[in-house]
């Protein structure tokens, strides 16, 4: 998700009643990642797979759009055309719907058109899906719900000298655990630029006498344009009562590198 291992959507089902056979989708990729100027036209394809060597698949191809929750750090799917960093329409397109022959592949054709002004963000998204076929139907005294399964292809357009990553990070602590509770490590971080801010990083946690104690990742934050975040990693090593030291590197905007330390009490 990398932004795009967080964003990557991969959504299906399987419902059969009486044993029918397996749907195989494949594709050749889940990401469309480019960085485009105003009025720039981008094309390529995606290949779809059908493994199955003796049915026939039809397919259907569709366009979403999406957003993601700061609060609970998911991706969430939203109505086509509902999202204002949605680029669903400059993409068109063909085939819309297509028939794979058994053991055979097809390419669907995409072009992008960037528009040359109206450019808000840094950064916009969209979700182009591959869906296998549905239906129902009688086979002899049996009656049968076929499988489907949709597979999404992850587009992401960055608008070259238009995206603007900035990032303010604040209110760095540490809570002591208590009670066998796990100790916490919080701050929050402000996106103040236009396009999405991922936060990673590390700490260490060093005893007066400056003796390495610990370590550990910091969980990831991801936030859109504009939003605030709190980010909460929990620690669960055991510290006997003393001073400690926690230094953290956390890495942001997307090349700055921000170390905090503090101070917490054990006991």
């Amino acid at each position: 998700m990398k932004l795009l291992k967080t964003l990557v959507v991969l959504c299906g089902f399987l419902c059969v009643l009486f044993p029918v056979g397996a749907l195989s989708i494949k594709i050749d990729k889940l990401r469309i990642y480019e960085t485009a100027k105003p009025g720039d036209v981008i094309q390529g394809l995606i290949k779809v797979f059908n493994d199955d060597k003796e049915a026939s698949l039809p397919i259907f191809t569709g366009m979403d759009d999406f957003s993601y929750d700061v609060i609970t750090q998911s991706v969430q799917p939203k109505p086509l055309g509902t999202q204002k960093n949605s680029c669903s329409r400059w993409i068109q397109w063909s085939p819309k719907q297509l028939t794979l022959s058994p053991h055979s592949s097809q390419s669907i054709q995409y072009v992008i058109t960037v528009p040359k002004e109206g450019l808000e963000y840094g950064e916009y998204f969209s979700m182009l899906y591959v869906e296998s076929g549905s239906g129902e139907g009688n086979t002899g005294d049996s009656f049968v719900i076929t499988g489907r399964g949709r597979m999404a292809v992850i587009v992401k357009i960055q608008i070259d000298k238009i995206a603007s990553p900035k990032g303010l990070l604040s209110d760095f602590k540490v809570i002591p655990g208590k009670e066998g509770n796990p100790m916490e490590i919080v701050c929050s971080f402000k996106n103040e630029g236009n396009t999405v801010q991922k936060v990673n990083g590390s700490f260490s946690i060093i005893d007066e006498e400056g003796n390495l104690f610990g370590r550990g990742t910091l969980k990831q934050g991801i936030a859109t344009a504009g939003s605030q975040i709190e980010i909460k990693t929990t620690w669960d090593g055991d510290l006997k009562s003393g001073k400690y030291d926690l230094v953290a590197e956390l890495l942001y905007d997307p090349d700055v590198t921000d170390v905090q330390e503090v101070q917490f009490t054990i006991g």
